[in-house]
């Protein structure tokens, strides 16, 4: 299953990384810290899936979310967030979001929602 992580802090970005380079068929081919880059690692890899902080620069995040998802509309798109509110959440599920996981207390839970779209999904190819 290849992913792209959609995330402003380096930090974060290099953790899932190393995080999910520990799931069997899981392969990070693409990264972006920013909507231009974000944009172009989307459309050049065709991920299954897209892991996506929602504070992208420069554009409001939602935003980043809506066109993300018309880049794209085969992916799966996983909001990863420390603004964890039912608002935002509702916002990103009518954005094109299918999961929306809070980045300090889901994480398990998002490793097997991956592991889980991985054996369900037919388009999920293995890396």
């Amino acid at each position: 299953m290849k992913i792209v992580i959609v995330e402003k802090s380096p930090i974060v970005r290099q953790s899932l990384k190393k995080l999910l380079s520990n799931v069997e068929g899981v392969g990070i081919p693409g990264q972006a810290d920013n909507w231009v880059s974000a944009v172009e690692s989307i459309a050049t890899h065709r991920p299954d899936v897209v892991l996506l902080g929602i504070s992208i620069p420069p554009m409001n995040s939602l935003d980043v979310l809506a066109n993300a998802v018309t880049l794209n509309p085969k992916s799966t798109f996983i909001v990863l967030t420390d603004h964890v509110d039912k608002q935002t959440e509702g916002e990103c599920r009518r954005r094109g979001a299918k999961y929306f996981f809070d980045k300090n207390n889901d994480i398990e839970l998002l490793l097997e929602t991956l592991r889980s779209l991985q054996r369900t999904s037919p388009q999920a190819k293995r890396i």
